[in-house]
C-alpha cells in the first residue's frame, strides 16, 4: 500500500510538473502577444525570466510541501505503530495478571485446605 502510496505522488507530481510547463508556455505566449513585433523587447531573457521565477518559486515551495507531508506520514506511521503495538500488548499482560491472581489464589486455598487437616489431627 505505501508503494502504491508513493507511486500516486510520483503520478500527481510528474502531472503538476506538466501542468507547470503549460503553464508557462502559456505566459510566455502572452507576454509575447502583448508586445507587437514593432516594439523590440530589451532581451528574450526578459520576457522568459519573470514566469520562469515564478514557476521556480513555486516548484521550491510544492517540494517543500511534499517533504513536510512526508515528514508528517513518516510521523503519524510511527505513533500509529506505537498504538497498535501498545494495544497488542495490552491483553497479554491482562493475561499475565489473571493468571497470577489465579494462581495465588489456588495456592492460598491449598494452604488453608492444608492448615485444616493439620488441625483436625
Amino acid at each position: 500500500t505505501q508503494e502504491v502510496s508513493c507511486e500516486r505522488e510520483r503520478e500527481r507530481e510528474r502531472e503538476r510538473e506538466r501542468e507547470r510547463k503549460r503553464a508557462l508556455e502559456r505566459v510566455t505566449y502572452r507576454i509575447k502577444q502583448l508586445h507587437p513585433p514593432k516594439m523590440k523587447i530589451a532581451s528574450e531573457l526578459n520576457a522568459f525570466s519573470a514566469p520562469q521565477t515564478t514557476v521556480q518559486k513555486k516548484k521550491m515551495y510544492y517540494t517543500m510541501r511534499v517533504k513536510m507531508l512526508h515528514r508528517n506520514l513518516s510521523e503519524l506511521c510511527a505513533k500509529v505503530e506505537q498504538q497498535r503495538d501498545k494495544i497488542k500488548a495490552e491483553p497479554v499482560e491482562r493475561v499475565k495478571i489473571l493468571s497470577a491472581a489465579i494462581r495465588d489464589i489456588n495456592r492460598c486455598r491449598n494452604d488453608k485446605e492444608d492448615s485444616m487437616s493439620y488441625a483436625c489431627l
